[in-house]
């Protein structure tokens, strides 16, 4: 996520970090607490401030594959970084402990009872499309354009649009005949997994994650101005593993992204491969890694 940018923004984070950093002292001084865990962002500053401020032990965790700058600042006070992602290395005070995820996501779904629940045909290759919980404008964009190609292979689709172009990719794949159940938004997102056959997707880490629990091939396109450009060395990792193709956004067309899915429909024993290179980059105990770093991390 980017920063609030502008001298008046800018200014004002300060003055929310300062208060942010008083009451966390005060906070966790009250409620005894021993150690602290910082996620990342700008948010993560005060409280890893006031936890050092107390002498707390302190883990950061950093998902994407490169760390990022509120991390880049606060690792020099931690105990412990966990590592979201496989690094170029581990050692010393860094451990890979994967990226904890919601329950629920761990749970085994069957594919035509999620198939059902979304009202999808039972047989039909399924796509999922998404750019996270607002949608992805030129990934819309680029589905839309290509909804009359896909439409005579036999495709179904699952597109999780955001609410401004929910609309719009909805007419599109009407007026080109193509079975799509589209959503401005999912929660249960372990249906979408399920269900579907591949996914369309930016590089998110949690993103990422949920695809490799699900062992689930992937096209990438990395969200072109994310900070440091982390999305793109995200969807390397997985496109090194052989469990994802990886596509510039500036660089992909209408018709490009329709032979991407087109291969990975015609051809099932790619994806297998790919859904097991995915599946091999899954941590599934991360929640357990992270719980007992904490515990070595308090101990020593």
């Amino acid at each position: 996520a980017r920063s609030p940018g502008g001298p008046a923004a800018i200014s004002g984070m300060l003055v929310a970090m300062a208060r942010a950093y008083r009451g966390g002292v005060g906070v966790l001084a009250s409620e005894g607490i021993q150690a602290l865990i910082g996620f990342g962002s700008y948010a993560s500053v005060a409280p890893v401030m006031a936890a050092r401020r107390l002498n707390l032990k302190i883990m950061i965790h950093e998902a994407n594959a490169v760390m990022g700058r509120a991390n880049r600042f606060l690792r020099r006070f931690a105990n412990l970084v966990a590592r979201g992602m496989p690094p170029a290395g581990t050692g010393g005070r860094d451990l890979f402990t994967g990226i904890p995820l919601r329950p629920i996501l761990m749970e085994k779904t069957r594919r035509d009872e999620a198939r059902a629940c979304l009202g999808l045909g039972r047989e039909p290759f399924t796509l999922l499309v998404m750019g996270g919980s607002q949608g992805a404008h030129a990934i819309n964009r680029l589905m839309v354009g290509g909804a009359p190609a896909l439409a005579a292979g036999g495709i179904q689709i699952v597109h999780l649009a955001g609410g401004g172009d929910y609309s719009a990719v909805l007419n599109a794949y009407a007026r080109a005949k193509l079975p799509a159940v589209v959503l401005p938004y999912l929660h249960e997102m372990h249906w979408a997994y399920a269900a579907a056959d591949c996914a369309v997707c930016r590089c998110g880490a949690m993103t990422l994650a949920e695809l490799a629990n699900a062992g689930l091939p992937a096209i990438l396109i990395p969200y072109p101005h994310a900070t440091d450009d982390h999305q793109t060395a995200n969807g390397r990792v997985y496109e090194r593993a052989n469990a994802a193709f990886l596509a510039a956004e500036r660089d992909l067309t209408t018709p490009r992204l329709a032979e991407m899915i087109t291969t990975l429909r015609r051809d099932a024993a790619l994806r297998l491969r790919m859904g097991g290179a995915a599946r091999a980059m899954a941590v599934p105990d991360a929640a357990e890694r992270v719980a007992a770093a904490v515990e070595a991390m308090l101990a020593a």
